[in-house]
C-alpha cells in the first residue's frame, strides 16, 4: 500500500507464492492518534475490492486532512491482514521521478533457488499517482567482486505492476543482497539518466537441519 496527496494504491498478494489475489475487499481507517488511540479516534474512510491484478486506485481527494494516518486492514477466506504505517509518496517535490515498490516471495534464498519479483511502479510529480514511461531492470550484484547482473523488465502500461523471475547462481556469495529496479526515462524528458527508484533486499544462505545434538 502506498499513498500519494489524493490517491491511494492498494496491491494485494499472498504471503505463501506473492501471487496476486483478485477480488478481495480492503478496508482503509484514519487513525487521528498512533500512539495509544481510543475507538472513537478511528474512522473507516472506504471499502474497496482489488481487480484482477490484485490492484485498486482509491480516491482521497475528499478528506479534509492532507497527512491522515492511514491503516489498511484484507479480509480474505476469513483471513485477516492489517498494514500499518503506509509509505508515502512525496508528490511535492520529486520532480516527476519515478519510485517503484518492490516485494520478493520470500526473504531467504539458496543457490539455485528461483525469486519471484513483484513490483509497481508510479511517477508522483502531481498530488495523482501516474505510470511512467521509460524502461525498467532489475540489478544485482550476487557476488561482493563479481559483475551486476541486469535483467529487463517489462511494466504493464495500464497497470504500472511486473512479475519477474531471478535465479540465483551457482557462484552466489552468502550475504544479504539487493535487488534494485533502474528507470530510464524516455528521449524527449528532460533528463534521460538512469536512476534507482526501488529495491528488495533478501538473503542468500544455505540453511540445513541440524546434524549434532548438543547436551550442555
Amino acid at each position: 500500500v502506498a499513498v500519494a496527496r489524493q490517491q491511494l494504491i492498494a496491491w494485494a498478494t499472498s504471503l505463501d507464492t506473492n501471487a496476486d489475489v483478485a477480488v478481495v475487499s480492503i478496508a482503509i481507517y484514519n487513525v487521528e492518534r498512533s500512539y495509544q488511540c481510543t475507538p472513537d479516534q478511528v474512522s473507516l474512510v472506504t471499502t474497496v475490492t482489488t481487480g484482477r491484478d490484485g490492484l485498486v486506485t482509491i480516491d482521497l481527494s475528499s478528506m479534509t486532512d492532507l497527512y491522515p494516518t492511514l491503516v489498511a486492514v484484507v479480509g480474505n477466506e476469513g483471513k485477516l491482514s492489517i498494514v500499518r504505517n503506509i509509505p508515502r509518496f512525496n508528490t511535492y517535490s520529486n520532480n516527476g521521478n519515478a519510485d517503484a515498490r518492490l516485494l520478493s516471495d520470500r526473504a531467504l534464498y539458496k543457490v539455485g533457488d528461483t525469486v519471484n519479483i513483484k513490483g509497481f511502479v508510479r511517477d508522483h510529480s502531481g498530488s495523482e499517482l501516474d505510470i511512467p514511461s521509460g524502461t525498467f531492470q532489475l540489478q544485482t550484484r550476487w557476488t561482493n567482486r563479481g559483475d551486476q547482473s541486469t535483467t529487463p523488465v517489462a511494466v504493464d502500461a495500464a497497470l504500472g505492476t511486473f512479475s519477474q523471475q531471478l535465479t540465483v547462481p551457482s557462484d552466489a556469495d552468502y550475504k544479504d543482497t539487493q535487488i534494485s529496479l533502474q528507470w530510464t526515462p524516455p528521449p524527449d524528458s528532460a533528463s534521460t539518466y538512469p536512476r534507482q527508484i526501488g529495491s528488495a533486499q533478501v538473503t542468500i544462505a544455505d540453511p540445513r537441519p541440524p546434524t549434532v545434538t548438543l547436551s550442555l
